[in-house]
């Protein structure tokens, strides 16, 4: 979705997919955007899945109204849980791996089930009640853009920054701008925390969560999947790893 924004170039497949992490019981901003630009389904197949830490609502239902409203045909819903990156970094490292390995095995298994019930052509799709899809996936996720679009006031680039331009780079909805002193976090944040988690310097910072907070457990490879999938800077401009800059 990223890429297809960025370039202005939807996908052009056989069957649309549509996966995300769920914030506030509904999709994240970029979701929402990519769904606005989704030119009209015709019947075409959609697969919808997202990713949780806990409670989804009517997340994925949200979203497949969504689709089945522009003239796309939802085939298959699936949610899978995985804690928050944060309980990674405060637990014990050997209940942590226990957890991680846990999670991922029920993951997987939930996977290959979904590309079965794909391949036989079954469908699979959630009804969630009025509370989950009108209430928590309606009034709290829109709460919660309300929120994001003055990120501003929760987050901070502090002096440690250097400049390195990973986060704007990283940036899903570009809500990072350039300032004299470094960045500041525009009225497009979805409050995804991507900024922080991989910021070399730790220099994003939320003054009401406690140090450290912010910077979660990454994934091996993630900084890397990243640097490798966003945009190349332009002549002039810093690397994108910040080596001229301190590095990572």
């Amino acid at each position: 979705m990223e890429t297809a924004l960025r370039e202005q170039a939807m996908p052009d497949t056989d069957v649309l997919g549509v996966g995300f992490p769920v914030y506030a019981f509904g999709p994240p901003r970029l979701v929402d955007r990519f769904l606005q630009t989704l030119p009209a389904g015709a019947g075409r197949p959609a697969v919808v899945w997202a990713v949780a830490a806990g409670i989804v609502g009517g997340a994925t239902a949200a979203v497949a109204g969504r689709l089945e409203a522009a003239g796309y045909r939802v085939v298959h819903e699936q949610s899978y849980l995985v804690p928050e990156n944060w309980h990674w970094r405060r637990s014990d490292p050997d209940a942590a791996a226990l957890a991680q390995e846990r999670a991922w095995r029920r993951t997987g298994e939930l996977v290959s089930r979904a590309a079965h019930e794909l391949v036989a052509g079954q469908l699979r799709r959630t009804r969630p009640g009025p509370i989950r899809l009108r209430l928590m996936s309606g009034w709290a996720w829109r709460w919660h853009l309300s929120g994001a679009e003055r990120a501003d006031r929760y987050l901070r680039v502090t002096g440690a920054c250097n400049a390195c331009g990973l986060c704007a780079r990283a940036c899903p909805t570009s809500a990072l701008a350039g300032h004299p002193s470094g960045y500041r976090v525009g009225p497009d944040c979805t409050l995804c925390l991507r900024c922080a988690s991989i910021c070399p310097a730790q220099a994003i910072t939320a003054p009401l969560m406690r140090q450290g907070w912010l910077h979660r457990h990454l994934e091996p490879g993630y900084r890397q999947y990243l640097l490798a999938s966003t945009t190349r800077p332009q002549p002039g401009e810093p690397a994108q790893d910040g080596s001229g800059t301190g590095g990572t």
